[in-house]
């Protein structure tokens, strides 16, 4: 593909015409809407479908409104032609279908609007912008409208919206074993995009194709998403080695968090891309360098859409130092300097957050231990000896507890000549019926009776768990009591 620099953005030399271009994204677009729907009927029933469904229409129909009213506002006199010259319909294809099916319809709608307004029309329209509009009112409705971007749908009777593959990663820190971390998904859900994820981003099967099918066309470089995935890919594969995690962990972050959505449809951007080869192979790193970054050591589980926003804002600078003065058609000193420091930043930065992952993992288990103790520490607090009476060869143990209700005393006799409990009982509760005074008024508590204090086995009540549980604290409690006497 040739390009010559006119303007604010690069014109392509026939045949690779703006339109024919243009009509393969949509196609590529409209395809992966339709596998979508098909995959949210597959994973949450007709309702999950519809929503699917309604979502992309909502998106489609707003971004054609807002971009026809911003053209009758700058006066066009032909709106409705210089309409389908814009393409306004493929920023809100490429938004909704990196949201997902819980997000609510004027959500989506807003995020478009912002897409359309924010990310294209000030700049001047198509061609003209410096960010990719789809992305720009993605990050819009994520600052704003975060808790409603979820992956469960509204009313639905488990309301609790499921972690994707990259929230679930980050949970672990980033390490762990191939069971903890793509076992909850399986390998072959994550490549047919069976699992919790944005409505388009999760078919990698799909989208792989679809990029073959557009390079060869040569609708988009191959450099761009061929680098990006393939220096994520590598940053992964080198900090799995590192923490011992062998070829799944750099395959679970390619398939996982649009990766290749984002590096085949939304970085091969022509207008907010590098206009060299050059260019776009430093661009493509770049992204994919902070692609890694902002997902292991970041507050970003997924990174993509930052990381190539973040690359958009530095195209001008890459093409300002690469046009016509670094060539990697022809073998020489400048091109090897550029890629044995391009190559020497790649291999530090991946050793750094390969470093960071561990220390990372090893600070969350020390904290996790420190919890535990603090639990275990108020849980012993809560069970206390208040008071003990001797009487012959028995000793009465006066044991404060906390129940379902609050704390209460369980008296605790033991034989001291047997090492047997006499005798168990509540004199003093809060509890409620059906939440362990059931159980304080039942036989429960004679079933410690002439068990020795080596060797008690009293199962908790069903039901009634928490009152049970805190009877058997207290007895144990006696028993550690006069053990240590």
């Amino acid at each position: 593909m040739k390009f010559t620099k006119r303007g604010n953005a690069p014109s392509m030399t026939a045949p690779h015409t703006t339109k024919r271009m243009m009509n393969d994204i949509i196609a590529c677009m409209l395809i992966l809407s339709i596998i979508a729907i098909g995959t949210q009927w597959y994973l949450g029933g007709s309702e999950a479908g519809i929503q699917a469904g309604l979502l992309i229409v909502t998106a489609m129909v707003t971004a054609l409104v807002t971009e026809a009213i911003l053209l009758l506002v700058k006066g066009e006199k032909q709106p409705l032609t210089k309409l389908f010259r814009t393409y306004s319909i493929i920023p809100g294809l490429m938004l909704v279908l990196i949201v997902p099916v819980g997000t609510p319809m004027w959500v989506v709608a807003v995020g478009t609007i912002v897409a359309i307004v924010a990310g294209k029309f000030v700049y001047g329209g198509l061609g003209k912008n410096i960010f990719n509009p789809a992305l720009v009112g993605r990050i819009f409705i994520t600052v704003a409208f975060g808790g409603l971007l979820t992956t469960t749908l509204a009313g639905a009777i488990d309301g609790v919206s499921a972690a994707t593959p990259l929230t679930h990663l980050a949970s672990l820190q980033n390490i762990g074993t191939q069971s903890q971390i793509v076992e909850q998904y399986g390998m072959v859900n994550l490549l047919l995009g069976l699992y919790p994820t944005a409505l388009g981003e999760g078919a990698s099967i799909a989208i792989i194709l679809m990029g073959i099918y557009l390079m060869i066309r040569k609708t988009i470089d191959w450099r761009i998403p061929v680098m990006m995935v393939g220096t994520v890919f590598l940053m992964t594969y080198m900090i799995g080695i590192e923490n011992n995690m062998g070829l799944w962990y750099p395959l679970y972050h390619v398939m996982t968090g649009g990766l290749l959505f984002g590096a085949i449809f939304m970085a091969t951007d022509l207008v907010t891309t590098p206009v060299s080869r050059s260019g776009r192979f430093i661009f493509a790193i770049g992204a994919g360098v902070l692609t890694v970054t902002l997902r292991i050591v970041g507050g970003m589980p997924e990174g993509v859409a930052w990381a190539i926003l973040a690359m958009n804002a530095f195209t001008p600078l890459i093409d300002h130092f690469t046009m016509g003065k670094i060539r990697f058609n022809a073998i020489s000193t400048k091109m090897l300097a550029v890629i044995a420091t391009t190559a020497t930043v790649v291999v530090a930065m991946t050793l750094y957050l390969g470093t960071s992952a561990k220390t990372a993992k090893v600070d969350a288990q020390a904290k996790e231990l420190k919890r535990q103790e603090m639990i275990k520490v108020k849980a012993e607090k809560q069970v206390q000896v208040l008071n003990q009476v001797a009487d012959g060869d028995t000793i009465t143990y006066e044991v404060q507890t906390k129940g379902f209700s609050g704390n209460f005393i369980v008296y605790v006799t033991i034989t001291t000549t047997t090492n047997t409990i006499a005798k168990v009982e509540v004199l003093e509760h809060k509890e409620s019926a059906g939440y362990g005074k059931d159980v304080i008024e039942s036989d429960f508590m004679q079933n410690f009776n002439e068990q020795t204090i080596d060797d008690v086995n009293v199962d908790t009540v069903s039901g009634a768990t928490i009152t049970s549980d805190a009877i058997i604290k207290a007895v144990n409690k006696a028993i550690s009591t006069i053990e240590t006497e």
